[in-house]
């Protein structure tokens, strides 16, 4: 497995360290994502746990996940997930820890890995991606309409996400479809 490494400027996403525990528990002890992610690290232990698991996905292939960092600094958590390699569609997940918010990084993110997911050298085709999000989550649609997703439907509350939710989806071509 080829480790992911993307970056422009101050913004990098590469895979999640070991050593990144000693950090996670600060990013995710905050209220804003508690309340729209099911991510929790209370401590380094749990922490070490989490990036056990996500790393065991990549492995697998279902899913690439990334730590996002500003100037250097573990900031957030991007995903692209590929539940199912033999349909060509994917979904984009993410958070950004509360010190580094609002500063449009999420939407830069989401930019970078959307143009890799759909480039020729990223290994089997996905012509378009997801991103997800509560109904509620205003921050979460700026993010979707910056990085060029386009909102194609609102989705009942099911297992998965309880609460109504945002569709938004941008395919290879640059359309919702």
């Amino acid at each position: 497995m080829t480790e992911l490494h993307l970056g422009a400027a101050d913004l990098t996403l590469r895979p999640w360290a070991p050593a990144d525990a000693a950090v996670l528990p600060g990013l995710l002890d905050d209220p804003d994502l508690r309340r729209w992610t099911s991510h929790r690290a209370p401590d380094t232990a749990a922490a070490r746990e989490w990036i056990a698991r996500q790393r065991a996905g990549a492995v697998t292939g279902e899913r690439t996940p990334l730590a996002v960092l500003l100037d250097g600094a573990v900031v957030g958590h991007l995903v692209l997930k590929r539940p199912d390699p033999t349909v060509p569609v994917g979904e984009v997940g993410y958070w950004i820890g509360a010190r580094a918010r609002g500063r449009g990084l999420a939407a830069r993110a989401v930019g970078l890995i959307t143009d890799w997911a759909f480039s020729a050298s990223r290994g089997p085709r996905l012509d378009r991606l997801d991103l997800i999000h509560d109904v509620d989550n205003a921050a979460s649609c700026a993010v979707a309409r910056k990085a060029g997703y386009v909102l194609a439907e609102i989705l009942p509350p099911a297992p998965r996400h309880p609460a109504p939710a945002h569709l938004h989806v941008r395919s290879r071509t640059g359309t919702a479809s």
